[in-house]
């Protein structure tokens, strides 16, 4: 197509097109930076429409999630209204699904579901209920994170609505009761009944309700029971069908409180049925080659040297001691990855003071944790100024290990808009620069002493037992 322009943009080629506007692929002329920008046609004249379009632009200002379109503002004022947002090359959940076939392994759907919730909590969290939860409203980068988009039908909790009590709005295959009855009040456990349709869409290959009609499909929403996800994807886990059947309830009670709970309700599924198979898994039948060996007169046996009885001791301590070492460190190891998990968990998902508590210990935990310190490089462009802070000083406790993110931290000390942003940057800058190279610990040293040690201890026995062999 023929190039368009609103300044300071260079519309592209058409990338998508809805109720609630037109998304070009486009170019920023200032940096040259590739965007997608909404543009909402100029003859489009209906009040509600027009309404929502701004509240949209207004509500993605707010909202700074790694899990969440990020929105680079907009205009809107007289005929113009358009905003530029991040623009996502891997596309919608809809297009993977229809590449795959129509669904997705159990283990890919709790993958992407944990990324729906959490940008549901964080939108839930800020007063904000998206109302149009449906495949197409999930796109997907290239590197697989998932990334919730159009915010159109979104409505502040407690705030100005945008729909006349009595008013269907959203996607039928994917509305809440509530929704189709036209309840005023938008609840997050309405978002949850949306997120219950995508998963058992995801797993099946189909939505839980379908019809011939709009009344026949929205009949079945506020009256039929959904059918077992087993149904269609046998191979489903029992905990994972259990937890969409919690969220297709018709009344709001019965579904779970929170997208948090759900999050956790999904990994879980993936560590019972692990543990599950583990404990299923047939033990190994392991045989011997057992070599016959001549009877020799016993004037003819040489008589064959003891072992010492030190180095069998020796042996048998250093063998003691390293499955000790290996206990401890198998036990520290797995209190440190459920720690991390709760600590990042918080910091996504907690109130403000958590947060600053999960970004410190995160600091802490970074230089022996990539998801850590993962964790902390999102959290810089993300959420807040003070808990942009709050990251950028725990990157500065993280040592050596935090040099990878220097770069970063140096486009925020010369860029960043707040000044105790710049400031936090400079100091963590200099932390990192005068941060020692990361050592060997005493404990990791010990382990391999004691690997070493039973590896020549071994070494010697088997010469012994050669040697009084021959």
């Amino acid at each position: 197509m023929k190039s368009l322009w609103i300044w300071p943009f260079e519309l592209e080629e058409k990338i998508g097109e809805g109720g609630m506007g037109v998304v070009y692929r486009g170019r920023y002329v200032k940096n040259n930076r590739r965007v997608a920008v909404k543009l909402l046609p100029e003859d489009v004249a209906d009040e509600i429409i027009l309404k929502r379009f701004e509240r949209e632009v207004e509500l993605l200002k707010t909202l700074r999630h790694p899990n969440i379109v990020h929105s680079f503002g907009g205009v809107c004022e007289d005929k113009r209204r358009f905003y530029a947002m991040e623009l996502v090359e891997g596309g919608s959940l809809d297009t993977l699904l229809r590449s795959r076939g129509g669904s997705l392994p159990w283990e890919r759907v709790i993958e992407l579901g944990v990324q729906m919730c959490s940008a549901l909590q964080y939108a839930h969290e800020m007063g904000v209920v998206h109302r149009d939860i449906k495949p197409g409203n999930f796109l997907l980068t290239k590197d697989g994170q998932v990334k919730l988009g159009d915010f159109g039908l979104a409505t502040v909790i407690a705030g100005n609505k945008l729909t006349a009590s009595g008013k269907t709005v959203g996607s039928f295959r994917y509305m809440a009761p509530e929704q189709v009855r036209g309840k005023p009040d938008p609840v997050p456990q309405t978002d949850l009944y949306g997120l219950g349709c995508v998963l058992f869409l995801m797993l099946t290959g189909r939505p839980p309700f379908d019809g011939m009609t709009a009344a026949e499909l929205l009949q079945k929403q506020l009256e039929a029971r959904p059918p077992r996800v087993t149904e269609f994807a046998t191979d489903c886990p029992a905990s994972l069908e259990r937890l969409i059947d919690s969220l297709l309830r018709k009344s709001i009670d019965e579904r779970p409180q929170s997208a948090v709970a759900v999050a956790q309700a999904l990994r879980s599924v993936t560590l019972t049925t692990m543990a599950s198979v583990t404990s299923r898994s047939p033990a190994l039948d392991v045989t011997r080659e057992v070599r016959t060996i001549p009877d020799v007169p016993s004037a003819a046996r040489e008589p064959k040297p003891a072992t010492p009885r030190w180095l069998t001791w020796s042996l048998a301590g250093a063998v003691v001691v390293l499955l000790v070492v290996c206990g401890y460190l198998f036990n520290r190891n797995r209190q440190l990855a459920e720690a991390e998990q709760l600590w990042i968990d918080a910091y996504q998902n907690g109130d403000r003071d958590a947060k600053i508590k999960a970004a410190e210990a995160l600091g802490k935990l970074a230089p022996r944790s990539k998801r850590a310190m993962r964790t902390l490089g999102d959290g810089l462009s993300a959420g807040p100024a003070w808990q942009q802070v709050a990251t950028i000083q725990a990157l500065g406790n993280t040592g050596a290990a935090g040099r990878p993110h220097m770069e970063r931290l140096m486009g925020l000390q010369r860029n960043a808009e707040s000044e105790q942003i710049r400031y936090a940057a400079a100091e963590s800058l200099k932390k990192l620069r005068e941060a020692p190279e990361s050592s060997l610990s005493w404990m990791t040293f010990l382990f391999w002493l004691i690997v070493a040690g039973c590896v020549a201890g071994g070494y010697a026995y088997w010469r012994k037992l050669k040697t009084a062999t021959r």
